[in-house]
């Protein structure tokens, strides 16, 4: 499994958890008996009819209240950074970068990666080596221009 896959799945977890009520539900019932614990109230601020300088939602329940103003509000937070810091260009970076990794080149046929890297980025580099593997299993490298 690779890392893009991981985080599409999370991202596509972490939607559906969204919009889970349920889930939702555990987790308040688990923050609940913290608080409990630590003997710190559960109880809905203040709200009134302009929101200023904090979520001023409206709710019917304690549940609903902290469901809208924190749990979606953190959910959208989570899914708009990874969103942000995975996009598909910084997958294709990182899989090309994967294939300078040494067990990348080790697994993987050297002459396909180094045809390649030198298609992607012969206006990078002047000198790319011409990989050639000879009867014996020696690997040589020849430049070319």
């Amino acid at each position: 499994m690779d890392a893009a896959t991981i985080v599409r799945d999370a991202l596509a977890v972490i939607k559906m958890r969204r919009c889970d009520c349920q889930y939702f539900d555990e987790v308040f019932q688990s923050a609940c008996e913290v608080m409990q614990y630590l003997n710190v109230p559960v109880a809905i601020p203040c709200t009134t009819g302009r929101q200023e300088n904090r979520a001023n939602v409206p709710a019917a329940s304690l549940t609903e209240y902290y469901r809208r103003a924190v749990f979606i509000s953190l959910l959208n937070c989570v899914v708009s950074d990874l969103s942000n810091r995975f996009t598909e260009g910084t997958f294709n970076t990182l899989s090309e970068l994967a294939r300078f990794i040494p067990s990348h080149i080790v697994v993987n046929d050297i002459q396909a990666d180094t045809d390649i890297n030198s298609d992607n980025y012969h206006d990078d580099v002047r000198l790319v080596p011409d990989y050639r593997v000879c009867a014996s299993g020696q690997i040589h490298a020849s430049c070319r221009d």
